[in-house]
């Protein structure tokens, strides 16, 4: 039995109408087109569906087993077109994206919330992670692109084919110490000045570690390595050590009560971008986050303090 959505829905436009030259206008068929197109049902299905006379029109008892199941039928069928037209459209969809977990609580949210405004069926899944593990999830096709650090001296993900890497923001880096330390006091501090102070270091699995190691060289004096941006702004406040972050991270550690200052001498700035897969089909969805991001500079999204745009 090969019934066509059209057949379906002149059956179930006739019953609902209970007319078929008002079910015509409807369907924008003949009287004779409709008539023609209801018997080739009714001979598929081998049974009569409509009781006809001049002045009414009214279903069988196997005409309502068989609108009813039409109803479902084209009520389905409908539905899945319209969601086909909004993921082609980008109204539908969802974006998956990797990113830090520092860009995550902070760059990302107002990115995230301006596009679920504009976009509002499309769902965003985030998934977060160091920056291995972010280039990973790209190279996988776990996500359909990341938000993450490039390393220090430009050394960007964009040399391992097949990813590219767009720049978004810059932070500089900040000294976190304890409110009653003396440095909490300077409006800014050399790289040089810190090396003599016990220090709270990030471990080699994140990101910040690369830049520090580039700025600073051997840390003599380390007290304890982390890896959780938290733990380590937990450790300053109980006065174990400093510790220097990018700026993004500032906001993140403020339940600890402890005071940032700028790191001057030379500036040192880490640079965060999108990294994309090269090779991979974008969907409309993506496209309409991605087109988000890349005009994010030129838009209104807050930044935090010590965070800036790349043009």
């Amino acid at each position: 039995m090969n019934l066509t959505v059209q057949q379906l829905r002149a059956v179930v436009v006739v019953a609902r109408e209970r007319s078929f030259s008002q079910a015509g206008r409807v369907l924008h068929l003949s009287q004779s087109a409709l008539s023609r197109t209801v018997a080739e049902v009714e001979a598929r299905v081998r049974g009569q569906l409509f009781d006809r006379s001049t002045r009414h029109v009214a279903l069988t008892p196997l005409g309502e087993e068989v609108v009813r199941i039409a109803q479902s039928l084209v009520e389905a069928y409908e539905t899945g077109m319209r969601h086909i037209e909004g993921y082609q459209s980008g109204s539908r969809g969802t974006v998956r994206i990797g990113v830090l977990p520092t860009a995550a609580a902070t760059l990302l949210p107002p990115v995230v919330a301006a596009f679920r405004r504009a976009h509002p069926d499309c769902e965003v899944i985030v998934h977060d992670g160091l920056h291995a593990q972010v280039e990973q999830m790209v190279l996988t096709g776990e996500v359909d692109l990341g938000l993450t650090a490039a390393g220090p001296e430009g050394t960007e993900p964009e040399a391992r084919h097949p990813l590219s890497f767009t720049p978004l923001v810059r932070d500089a880096f900040r000294c976190l110490c304890p409110p009653e330390h003396p440095f909490a006091a300077r409006e800014s501090l050399a790289w040089q000045e810190l090396r003599e102070e016990p220090f709270i270091r990030f471990d080699t699995s994140s990101s910040i570690r690369a830049h520090l190691d580039a700025a600073f060289g051997e840390v003599p004096h380390v007290v304890v390595d982390a890896r959780n941006v938290a733990a380590v702004g937990g450790m300053v406040a109980a006065g174990l050590g400093i510790s220097v972050v990018p700026a993004l991270v500032v906001p993140l550690v403020g339940f600890a009560g402890i005071a940032d200052v700028t790191v001057t001498s030379p500036a040192v700035k880490r640079t965060l971008g999108i990294l994309a897969h090269r090779e991979r089909p974008v969907s409309s969805a993506l496209r309409a986050f991605r087109a988000m991001l890349d005009e994010a500079p030129s838009g209104a999204l807050p930044l935090p303090r010590g965070v800036e745009w790349v043009d």
